[in-house]
This record gives C-alpha cells, structure tokens and sequence, in this order.
C-alpha cells in the first residue's frame, strides 16, 4: 500500500511486485493466508483477506478478485464476533482499524450490524482496561482517557449502553455516514431502544436525497440500507412509509435496468425486496431462443462482450455504463436497418434525410467511448451528455461516413446500399458534383473537429479524452483515402505500408 516516491502527476505503488503476488495468490474460497478453509483459523483468513482487499482496492485493480474476497467476508465474517475461534495476535485493535480505514477508502463491506454492537464492546473493555490499571497505577494518561471519555458521555456511566448514547448524542462516526445512521436506528430499534425516526428525515424524499447528499453517501449501499430501516417503521410515522416508497421503487427500477454489476449487492437487494420481486430476475435474463445458430454466436458474442466492458469501466470509474453500450449498439443496428429499409421501399431520401441518420451507423461513437474510460484519469458521467461531446460524436462521425461513402459507392451500388454519392446522381446530380459536393462536407467536418479539439477556452472535455474523436478521424483517413480503398481492400494496404517501413530498405 506504499505509493511510490517519484511524483508523476499519477499516484503509483512503491511496491507493484507485491500486488502481482497478491493477484496470484488468492485462494480458491476468495480468502488469503495459510490453510484456507481451516475452521480454527477463520480469523486469520478474514484479517489477511480484509488486508489484501484494501491494498487492491486502494490501486483500482482485480475487481473480480476484490468481489470473490468481499464474498467470503459476507460468508464469514460472523467469526470476527465469536470468541472460540483462534484469534491473530491483537486482532481486536487490527481488524477493526482496517474496517474504519476501508470506509475511508470507500470500500463497503459486507459486515453485519452485530459487529458494530462488537466494536462498542471493544469500547468498554478498553475503559475496564483502563480503570483498572488506573487504580493500581495512578497513572496520569489513563485518568485523562477516563476524564475524557466521561465528559463525551455527559459524565454518564455505564449503565446505558455506549451505542445508545452514541445515538442520542448523535456521535459524528454514526451521523456523518448515512448507511451508519440508517443501520444503527433499525438495530436499536429491533433491540427495543426508543429511538426516533425523525433522525431521518433528510433522506424520505428520493429528488431530495440525490439532490444534497455528496455522491460518497448516495450509491446503492445506501439506499439499501435506508430501505431496510424502514422496516421497523411502526404505524404513522409518515417519515418511514416514504423512505419505503422511494427506495423499494429505486431498487427495483436498478435491477431491471441491470446497472448493478456487482453480484453480492444484486444478492442483497433481492433478498431485501423479498420474494414478490423474484420475478424480476428472467427480466434480466437474455434472450434465449434464435432464429439461427449465426444469430445466437454474434448475439452471446456482443452480449458479453458489453458486459465485459461495463464492469472493467465500473471498476476503472466507479459508475455503470451498460445502459449507454447497450444504447449504442441499437442505435448502430437500428440505422443500419433503417438504410435498407429505403432501399427495399425504393424510397431513396434527399443528402440532408441521409445525413441526418447516416453518421449513426459508423460505430464512431463505440469506438471512442469504450477506451475513454481507460486512460488514467477519473471522468463524469455527465460528460457524456453535454453538448461539447455530442458535437465532437456527430463531427467525427459525419468524417468516416462521408470518407466511406467516397470510396464505396460504386460497390454499394451494386448492392443496393445507401450512399452521400448515389443520393445524389439518383437525382440527376452527376457523379463528379456528388463527389466534390461529399468532399466539402469532409473538410468542413474535419476543421469543426480540429477547431474543437485545440481550442481550450470554454471546454469542458479534457484534451486527451478530445484527442480519441481526433485519432478515430485520422484512422479514417486511413482507410478510406481520396485515391480509393475502402474497409475490405485498405487493411490489406495497411498491412503492406507497415511491411515496407519496416523491412524494405531505404532507397537514395
């Protein structure tokens, strides 16, 4: 977990060999340590798991393997309570330490409710501790701990629980943390504490919750939790009913949009919701009947390729982009569709009905969306749908469509394709104004995009992410120059240019 010395504008392990031992070795049960699966040594394993899981999660790497570890905490973490298990030395000062610093990392664990009761525990044990030594010792450091705590308690002693006075005295470790709050109100309360649910109030209105509370507090987990406490609501108290209302509603909405990847969370909310909405799950499920075994290889292909891409990008941004790549990928078909659709109609569309579609169906904007997200800085998802990014998707577009279209209407012709050039001489427009015409749409496309990607006054869209639309231009003109070529004879091309830099000698 050590960063690296030399300061690169990128924080960097000191150590990357350790992480490489680290994804290497986990154990077949998601555990590290010794002896996996030792039922005397489950303490140890859950400690050298909870370690190695901040160290991956504290660099952003092994997604999978920090979900498969979080799986076993869920299954065991129950140990970390029970005292017949062998214990690590000072596990009871370790392990909750590294539980507070994954919450700092914004890790979320999957710990019960029971082991927070186990920290306040711990809480008392240490005043014992303490006052005993006190009266055999005297010792100055020990009474000023004493004093302190005395004076944060309101000079109460220990007949009142520690978690209820940490509630009533709304303790900032509770408050500050809306998933705390919400889990420490519904565990009081099923322990039969009178405590109000007025403490929640902020959260009973979803336009509200999203609105003013700090991304850090607002993801599923959250809701989830808020969910789950509204199920100790007793009869009229309102504020109860409408946090049921919005967060039951959220969460079913979350899971049919699939845009919850991770698969113990997806578990959770199921569980949460109850049986009802068990149906909700052959909704997430996809298609499984096909019209032909070429149909079902493509779909399955793209079907994981989509889901191998969004959670890469969960784990790289932290945000889902399934929805979008699925967007996408039907906005692509369903104007490659709409293409032939006109031409089985012989209803052939002016260049302005062309264009307004056509720019859709290059895969220009899949192929600057994907690796965005990967190239080491964190982006808002808001970006994507401001209008600096929608110009710079439709610009770059419009350039490989257009250059496209230059060097294969005579084929597509043939094929009875839609084309910029063959809309045209359809019309009576002659080949060579088609093309001239085609050719000034290029460059006044291609100097909009340089425009937009240079200058820097107004922009919102870093630079490097500016600069894919920019190379995704450069690729087509590539692959579709001015003296011909196109996407089946340029690879070729490619491929023989590449040959010659490399291996044919230069020539005086």
């Amino acid at each position: 977990m050590v960063p690296s010395r030399e300061y690169s504008g990128i924080k960097q392990p000191c150590f990357p060999q350790c992480l490489d031992w680290l994804t290497e070795n986990q154990n077949p049960d998601g555990s590290w340590g010794l002896n996996p699966g030792h039922p005397n040594l489950i303490k140890d394993s859950l400690s050298c798991t909870l370690s190695c899981l901040l160290a991956l999660h504290k660099w952003n790497i092994g997604y999978q393997l920090i979900q498969r570890g979080l799986d076993f905490i869920e299954s065991n973490g129950w140990a970390a309570t029970h005292n017949d298990k062998i214990s690590p030395t000072r596990f009871n000062i370790i392990f909750p330490a590294m539980v507070n610093y994954a919450k700092e990392l914004d890790l979320t664990l999957p710990l019960s409710p029971i082991y927070l009761i186990h920290c306040f525990k711990l809480e008392i044990q240490k005043l014992a501790t303490t006052a005993a030594a006190l009266i055999h010792s005297h010792d100055d450091k020990c009474f000023e701990y004493l004093n302190s705590m005395l004076k944060a308690c309101n000079n109460w002693g220990t007949s009142r629980k520690p978690y209820t006075w940490c509630w009533q005295e709304k303790d900032e470790q509770i408050f500050t943390d809306i998933t705390c709050r919400a889990m420490a109100f519904r565990l009081l309360r099923v322990k039969g504490y009178d405590v109000s649910s007025d403490e929640l109030e902020d959260y009973m209105n979803r336009e509200r919750f999203f609105n003013t509370i700090s991304i850090q507090y607002s993801g599923i987990t959250t809701v989830l939790e808020l969910y789950r406490a509204s199920h100790v609501r007793m009869y009229g108290e309102s504020i109860l009913e409408k946090i049921h209302a919005w967060t039951s509603g959220f969460l079913k909405q979350q899971l049919l949009n699939q845009s919850i990847l991770d698969k113990r969370l997806q578990k959770q909310i199921y569980t949460g919701l109850g049986k009802k909405h068990s149906a909700l799950w052959w909704n997430m499920q996809p298609e499984t009947t096909y019209c032909s075994q070429e149909v079902e290889i493509l779909f399955t292909a793209l079907y994981n390729t989509v889901n191998d891409v969004a959670e890469k990008v969960y784990a790289n941004q932290g945000y889902c982009v399934k929805h979008d790549l699925v967007r996408m990928w039907l906005e692509l078909l369903t104007n490659f569709a709409r293409t032939m659709d006109f031409r089985s109609d012989n209803n052939v569309p002016t260049l302005d009905e062309y264009l307004s579609f056509a720019w859709k169906s290059t895969g220009s904007e899949l192929c600057v969306f994907t690796p965005i997200h990967f190239l080491g800085m964190q982006l808002s998802k808001q970006m994507f749908t401001c209008e600096e990014y929608t110009s710079l998707f439709k610009h770059a577009s419009m350039v490989c469509r257009l250059l496209n279209d230059l060097n294969s209407f005579k084929r597509e012709e043939e094929e009875m394709t839609l084309n910029s050039v063959i809309v045209q001489t359809v019309r009576g427009i002659s080949e060579e104004e088609a093309i001239l015409k085609v050719q000034q749409l290029v460059e006044y496309h291609r100097s909009k995009m340089v425009k937009m990607v240079y200058e820097s006054k107004g922009s919102i869209i870093p630079r490097e992410c500016k600069q894919l639309f920019w190379k995704v231009c450069k690729i087509a003109h590539c692959f579709y120059p001015y003296e011909g070529g196109d996407e089946f004879s340029s690879p070729r091309d490619i491929v023989k240019d590449l040959n010659a830099v490399i291996y044919e000698p230069l020539k005086k």
